[in-house]
């Protein structure tokens, strides 16, 4: 009974003991922390932490750019498509300005070839005339010359046989052999013809006289 007595009393002491011998053992046994470890320590416990208003901020401020940038990107797209509107309006313009001026230089061109053909067509009938007139000339020249035989040939015949070949002959060609004839020899020839005849005949040289008056 004394026994358990005292180890009883001596068993809280032994635990107590052991208790800290090893306190002590875990405190020597530690590792001691360096200088430059404390330094880094201490630093990342002073440097500032990012709080989650500050990030959301930062957020924030990204969302904004982006939708800043898209809002110009948009605008610039715009305008490119309006600038792409007005230059192929610009085009559309000009292309129709060079078709009307095309259709003017074409209309001109046309123009110029009528006139030119109008030209070489005046110019033909010109010519034609200028040869027909040549024409006309040599056969009064040549007619003139026949007249100028059959004047001296009807001067030479008697009057009556003169006033009857005149009278066959054509009346304007007989007016102008008459007003060739010497003015006694045509009166006596007037006055052999019929007076009807006659009279036609006196006529006609009258118009003859007045185109072709006496020098």
């Amino acid at each position: 009974m004394k026994g358990r007595v005292v180890a009883a009393g001596i068993l809280p002491a032994l635990i107590f003991s052991l208790t800290v011998s090893g306190s002590l053992r875990n405190l020597f046994s530690a590792p001691v922390p360096s200088k430059d470890a404390s330094s880094a320590q201490k630093a990342a416990a002073s440097a500032p932490r990012p709080s989650s208003s500050a990030s959301f901020d930062k957020a924030a401020e990204l969302t904004e750019r982006e939708m800043a940038l898209r809002a110009k990107e948009e605008r610039l797209l715009a305008l490119k498509k309006e600038v792409d509107e007005k230059i192929t309006k610009y085009e559309q313009l000009i292309s129709e300005m060079e078709a009307k001026e095309k259709e003017k230089e074409g209309d001109k061109k046309e123009a110029e070839t009528r006139e030119e053909e109008a030209k070489k067509e005046a110019e033909k009938r010109e010519e034609e005339r200028k040869e027909e007139a040549k024409k006309e000339a040599e056969r009064k020249e040549e007619a003139s010359g026949n007249i100028d035989l059959l004047v001296k040939l009807f001067e030479v015949m008697p009057a009556e046989d003169a006033a009857t070949r005149i009278e066959e002959l054509d009346e304007e060609i007989a007016a102008v052999i008459l007003s060739k004839m010497r003015g006694r020899k045509a009166g006596n020839v007037l006055a052999a013809m019929s007076p009807k005849k006659s009279a036609v005949i006196v006529h006609r040289i009258a118009g003859i006289e007045k185109n072709f008056p006496a020098q």
